[in-house]
């Protein structure tokens, strides 16, 4: 699906690890990834990644990216 947006607003969230770097980069786009439930924090890491165990994190997480 293809949304009409600013690659700066788009925010992808990833709780599994499956998202491809290279076309999330090569389109800008930032990611979230929640370690938080059953995949382990170092399975999740990446470049241009924020990996998160507390859904609670999220709003403060998010704040820079609406700028």
């Amino acid at each position: 699906m293809i949304i009409p947006a600013e690659p700066v607003r788009l925010v992808i969230f990833d709780c599994d690890g499956v998202l491809v770097d290279s076309e999330r980069i090569a389109a800008g786009m930032r990611a979230f990834r929640y370690a938080g439930g059953l995949t382990p924090a170092a399975r999740l890491t990446g470049p241009d990644t924020v990996v998160f165990e507390d859904m609670r994190e999220l709003p403060a997480l998010l704040a820079p990216v609406g700028r």
